[in-house]
């Protein structure tokens, strides 16, 4: 079976949240003991400190896979993508990328090489093993993953998550679950608010699209689609159409059901051991969490 490196990341500005237990206010009751808790907001809706701490633990994967496949005789190339500056909001609308190359419809770009051999059938196994050891894992929405067990990759993984399977969950679990908020609040009264506010803002640059989507539709032409995609970018920023909904997911985690709160709670807290340790291997400062 052959696998393909996921070198997609999410860019984020660094930042580090410093946790500790807080006594409740006199007259306030204790948060109830299933109560989500900051980091398990900011890994099912992959913002706050998530996207730095993504980061980490997938620069030390890579660098730990290319030790295991240097100790085999092969040539690995690590690549993470770099974080964009600024907030939340600004690293998911992200002008700059919009700017040179609009939503990439038509002008994707490939990550390099992962080595100079890596379409030969000795390096693919040696980096994901010969598929016979591969694993599923069943996700919330009866989706099934497979990720390999075995090779370089699988190395990597264990070495910050302590085995591939926490590594698999912290993975794919969240996403499943962050893609549940994403439907709950797409019908809210502020989000239709904030469109219309976007789409008041790009009628007024000559764009009358009603929706996003209807704007990404339009940019199908690829002399048109970097002025739609940094319009929509720029309205975007206007209007918080972009924070309104993340701020709308955020608080719709806070209700999740207890179950899913407590499965999210332990993988956060999986997810901030696993950064601590990227930091180890990577000789960086540990982040507290």
């Amino acid at each position: 079976m052959v696998h393909v490196v996921n070198r997609s990341a999410a860019l984020a500005v660094v930042v580090v949240l410093v946790c500790g237990a807080c006594a409740p206010r006199p007259g306030t009751a204790p948060p109830p003991a299933d109560a989500l808790t900051e980091q398990a907001v900011d890994l099912v809706t992959d913002s706050g400190a998530q996207p730095a701490r993504r980061l980490l633990t997938t620069t030390a994967e890579e660098e730990v896979t290319r030790r295991c496949m240097a100790g085999l005789g092969e040539t690995y190339r690590p690549y993470v993508p770099p974080l964009a500056a600024g907030d939340d909001e600004h690293r998911l609308v992200d002008l700059p990328k919009r700017r040179s190359r609009g939503y990439e419809f038509s002008s994707q770009v490939n990550p390099p090489s992962v080595g100079p051999d890596a379409k030969r059938p000795a390096f693919q196994k040696a980096l994901f093993g010969d598929g016979s050891r591969d694993l599923g894992l069943t996700l919330p929405d009866a989706s099934v993953v497979s990720f390999p067990s075995a090779g370089c990759v699988a190395r990597g993984r264990a070495a910050v998550f302590t085995d591939v399977v926490r590594w698999a969950r912290v993975d794919s679990i969240p996403q499943v679950i962050g893609n549940r908020l994403r439907d709950q609040v797409s019908g809210s009264p502020e989000l239709a608010v904030a469109t219309r506010r976007w789409a008041s803002c790009m009628r007024s640059k000559g764009l009358p699209y009603a929706t996003p989507t209807a704007a990404r539709e339009a940019a199908g032409v690829p002399a048109r689609e970097v002025t739609i995609a940094v319009a929509d970018g720029e309205c975007d920023l206007r209007a918080h159409l972009t924070g309104t909904e993340l701020a709308l997911r955020r608080q719709a985690a806070t209700r999740l059901p207890p179950a899913d709160r407590r499965e999210l709670n332990d993988l956060a807290s999986t997810a901030c051991t696993a950064a601590r340790e990227a930091a180890h291997i990577l000789i960086r400062p540990v982040p507290t969490c």
